[in-house]
């Protein structure tokens, strides 16, 4: 089962890496609602590259990185039983740490 521990780890890895190479996609999502919205597609589309470029747009619009999350699922440090709320308070705490000291 994966710790609160590795977990903070893995979002700080995500925080100080930069972004892979990615081509930039005319596909306009609308963020900062309050709707869940879901990008779908075959495999090897695009997904993952394409949320790169949301990410990296919403940086130069001014949101810092620490404020984002980004989980790979086939990382093998992330060993899950069913137990998603550690996910939460992993960066429950890795923000509190951030920004409230």
């Amino acid at each position: 089962m994966v710790t609160v521990d590795t977990l903070q780890s893995i979002i700080s890895d995500f925080h100080q890496a930069g972004y892979p190479d990615f081509r930039h996609r005319a596909l306009e999502v609308p963020v900062g609602g309050k709707t869940i919205i879901t990008v779908i597609g075959p495999r090897r589309a695009g997904k993952t590259y394409y949320l790169y470029q949301m990410m990296n747009d919403l940086e130069r619009c001014g949101v810092e990185r620490e404020r984002m999350l980004y989980l790979n699922f086939e990382d093998e440090r992330l060993m899950f039983e069913q137990d998603y709320d550690v996910i939460f308070d992993a960066y429950r705490r890795f923000h509190e740490r951030i920004f409230y000291q």
